[in-house]
């Protein structure tokens, strides 16, 4: 019973971490959108000292290509939405050059190379603090 209790342990509490998100501070140094699609976008983030470990660590900025994934998210509840895709590109065009926070829910970002990385939505949200924050998806949580 003992050993059944420890493999429970072992395996679900792991998973409860991956569905929480985390963020971090960054510059925005580059937003591009893609002009055949209002919901593509590139998007080049300088890192901080707090953002110095995670996705891109030993990474002066990294890059992160992605686009809405609606086949993905069409039946997903809220907060994933078109419309809240389209807030989170907003506030970063209106954010370059300043100091934002940027984070992941669950496996937010999909690693392509060192420094560049793969999305498949962002969320505009509110973090613990109030502070407005812009989270990436990739997976579902």
């Amino acid at each position: 019973m003992t050993k059944y209790l420890l493999l429970l342990i072992a395996f679900v509490f792991p998973l409860n971490s991956l569905a929480g998100g985390m963020s971090f501070t960054v510059v925005v140094t580059d937003v591009d959108l893609v002009e055949d699609s209002a919901h593509s976008f590139k998007l080049d983030l300088k890192r901080t000292k707090e953002s110095e470990y995670g996705d891109g660590a030993g990474c002066e900025s990294i890059v992160i290509a992605g686009k809405y994934d609606y086949d993905q998210w069409v039946n997903y509840r809220r907060p994933m939405s078109s419309n809240n895709h389209q807030e989170a590109l907003e506030h970063l065009l209106n954010s370059k050059g300043l100091e934002i926070r940027f984070g992941t829910f669950g496996s937010g970002l999909k690693k392509i190379s060192k420094c560049k990385f793969e999305s498949k939505g962002l969320m505009l949200l509110n973090n613990y603090k109030g502070q407005a924050t812009v989270y990436s998806i990739y997976n579902k949580i």
